[in-house]
C-alpha cells in the first residue's frame, strides 16, 4: 500500500509541476486507437500493473491448520488486543472503554461490506480481509509460526484487519473474490484494491480465476479507490472516565463498574426486550433435510463438527493422520457440567436448535441462510460440545420447557440464547421471555461476553493416536437410582422428565421411561408434549 501510495504521489506530483497532460498516458505506457476513446485512468493502470506482478499459481494447497495463525495478541503493550485495537480504530463515534482500557464496550460502526451500520461491538467480526485459509494457500504455509501469528495481528494497514457484520464474515468464509463478493456492490472497487495490495505487501499469489474476478471488479470503479483507507467520517476516541453518551449502548464507567452486575444486567435484559414476540406457530412445518449438514467451509478437509470439537478441547487433539477429524481430545460439557476423553460421547449442538430457530422466523429463509445458520462457526457459542445425553434430553426444546442439569449455567446459557436470536433476528415467544429472565436473574456475575474457554486451549496435529489424558471427577454427581421407577410414579410428564434429566447425564435411561430413544420420557403422561 504504501508502494504505490508512494508511487501515485510522486507521478501526480510531476505532472502538476510539468503541466504536461501527455505525460500521464506515457508513464502509463498505453496507447489509445481512437481518438474518441479517452485513456484509461492512471490509478487504474497502476492498480491493474500491480494486479499483473502478482505470481499466478493455481496448484492445490493442503495442510491449513487455524491453530498455526494464533489469536488476539497484545503487540503493542497498552492491554488491548488487536480485536479492540480495530474497533477502536473504526468507531465513527467515541469509544466507550471499560475503566482499565482494554476493551471496548459501545461505539459506532460501519460494516463495508454490507453498509449497515451498527452500534453494538458483539455484532461485529474483525476479518481478515484476505483469509487465513487463502493466505495459506497462497504462499503463506512456507511461513514460520511467528510470520503467520505477525499477519493474523496486522495493524499496519489499516485494511488488512477490518471490522464487518458477523453474517458477512460467515459468507464470505475462506472464500476469494472468484467466490464472493460483498453485498454493497458500491464496496467492489475498494475491495479489489485492498485484495491486490495485501496480496502484494505479503508476497502471496493470486489464481488465474482470482485475476478474472479483481479485473473484472476494477472495471467497476466509478473513480479511484481510497488510497489512504481512513473512514469517511474523522473518528474520535474516549476512554470512559467519565460518562460519554453513545448512540443506543450506556457504558460503564468507574462508579459503575463497582457496581458492574447490574450494568451488564441491564444491557442484557434491554437485548432480551428489543426482540420480537411472537407466539404463533410457525405457518410451515419443519423439515430437518432444508437445513443440510455440517460442511467444511473454511476448505481445510475438516468438517464444522470437528472443527467445534478441537476448538474447544481443553487439551491439545489428535487428529486422524489425513488432518481431517478429531480422534482425542479433552471436553467439559457444560449442560452437565461433566469431563470426557472420547468425542463419541459429544454432539456438536445447536445452541438454538434447528426447530426452534424455524419456529422463530427461520421458517422464512432461503436455503442458503439455513445451511449458512447449521454451519455457523463465527460465534463460539452458536454450535457447542455436549454430552449426547444432554443433547437428546434438550432436543428442540427452548428454555422455557428445558434448562442444563448443570444450574450454575443458566446464567450464560441464557445470555447465549439472547445473543444468537438477536445476531439471527429470530422471535421469542411469551413463555421464552419469562424464562430467561429467570436464569438472568440467577447470575452471581457476568456472562462470559468473549465466549472463550475458561482454560486456554492449545491444539497440535499429531498421526498417531494419542494417549487417553486422565479423566476428572465431577462434583455433586447424583447416586445411580438403578431401575427404580416407572412412568406410572409420576403424576405427571414434568415429574418424569425431571427425574430423566436428572440422572440421564450420568447413568442412561436406567429407569427406561424412553422408550424410543428422542430424549423425551413417559410420553403417555399428562402434559407430554
Amino acid at each position: 500500500m504504501q508502494k504505490l501510495a508512494l508511487v501515485l504521489a510522486t507521478y501526480l506530483l510531476v505532472s502538476a509541476c510539468s503541466g504536461d497532460e501527455n505525460s500521464i498516458t506515457s508513464f502509463a505506457e498505453t496507447t489509445t486507437s481512437s481518438v474518441s476513446s479517452p485513456p484509461t485512468p492512471e490509478w487504474k493502470v497502476l492498480v491493474e500493473q500491480q494486479l499483473a506482478s502478482l505470481l499466478v499459481n493455481d496448484d492445490p494447497v493442503t495442510g491449513y491448520n487455524r491453530n498455526d495463525w494464533g489469536d488476539w495478541e497484545d503487540r503493542d503493550g497498552d492491554c488491548m488486543n488487536s480485536r479492540h485495537e480495530v474497533l477502536l480504530e473504526e468507531s465513527l463515534e467515541p469509544v466507550g472503554l471499560t475503566s482499565d482500557g482494554c476493551k471496548v464496550l459501545t461505539g459506532y460502526w460501519y460494516g463495508a461490506f454490507s453498509g449497515i451500520y451498527t452500534t453494538y461491538p458483539s455484532d461485529l467480526e474483525v476479518d481478515h480481509f484476505v483469509p487465513l485459509a487463502n493466505a495459506h494457500k497462497s504462499g503463506g504455509s512456507e511461513w514460520s509460526k511467528e510470520k503467520k501469528k505477525a499477519y493474523y495481528n496486522d495493524l499496519s494497514d489499516p485494511q488488512h484487519l477490518i471490522a464487518v457484520s458477523g453474517s458477512q464474515n460467515l459468507e464470505k468464509g475462506a472464500r476469494g473474490p472468484d467466490e464472493w463478493e460483498p453485498d454493497d456492490s458500491t464496496y467492489s472497487c475498494q475491495y479489489a484494491f485492498t485484495w491486490i495490495d495485501i496480496k502484494t505487501r505479503w508476497e502471496l499469489t493470486v489464481t488465474s480465476a482470482e485475476v478474472e474476478a479483481l479485473l473484472f471488479m476494477i472495471s467497476s470503479c466509478d473513480g479511484p479507490p481510497n488510497q489512504e483507507k481512513t473512514p469517511t467520517t474523522t473518528t474520535t476516541t474516549t476512554t470512559t472516565t467519565e460518562e460519554i453518551n453513545s448512540p443506543t449502548t450506556s457504558l460503564l464507567i468507574p462508579e459503575q463498574e463497582s457496581d458492574y452486575s447490574t450494568e451488564w444486567e441491564v444491557l442484557i435484559k434491554q437485548q432480551l426486550a428489543s426482540l420480537l414476540v411472537n407466539d404463533d406457530p410457525a405457518p410451515v412445518n419443519y423439515n430437518r433435510d432444508d437445513w443440510g449438514g455440517w460442511e467444511d467451509r473454511d476448505g481445510d478437509c475438516m468438517n464444522t463438527r470437528h472443527e467445534v470439537l478441537q476448538e474447544e478441547s481443553l487439551e491439545p487433539v489428535g487428529l486422524t493422520s489425513d488432518g481431517c477429524k478429531v480422534s482425542t481430545g479433552y471436553w467439559y460439557g457444560a449442560f452437565a457440567g461433566i469431563y470426557t476423553t472420547n468425542p463419541s460421547d459429544f454432539d456438536v449442538d445447536h445452541f438454538v436448535p434447528l426447530a426452534n430457530a424455524h419456529n422463530s422466523g427461520g421458517w422464512e429463509w432461503a436455503e442458503e441462510t439455513r445451511h449458512d445458520f447449521y454451519n455457523d462457526l463465527s460465534d463460539p457459542q452458536h454450535l457447542i460440545a455436549v454430552s449426547a445425553s444432554q443433547n437428546r434430553s434438550k432436543g428442540a426444546r427452548g428454555p422455557d420447557e428445558w434448562k442444563p442439569v448443570d444450574t450454575t449455567y443458566w446464567c450464560q446459557y441464557a445470555f447465549s440464547w439472547i445473543e444468537i436470536k438477536t445476531r439471527w433476528e429470530l422471535t421469542v415467544t411469551s413463555a421464552e421471555q419469562e424464562a430467561l429472565q429467570s436464569m438472568i436473574s440467577t447470575c452471581d456475575g457476568p456472562p462470559n461476553q468473549e465466549k472463550t474457554p475458561t482454560t486456554t486451549t492449545t491444539t497440535t496435529t499429531t498421526t498417531t493416536t494419542t494417549t487417553a489424558i486422565p479423566t476428572s471427577t465431577t462434583s455433586a454427581i447424583p447416586s445411580n437410582p438403578e431401575d427404580s421407577v416407572n412412568c406410572s410414579d409420576f403424576s405427571n410428564w414434568f415429574q418424569a422428565q425431571d427425574w430423566f434429566d436428572t440422572y440421564y447425564p450420568y447413568y442412561g435411561d436406567v429407569g427406561r421411561l424412553d422408550r424410543d430413544n428422542d430424549g423425551i420420557a413417559c410420553e403417555s403422561n399428562s402434559g407430554a408434549p
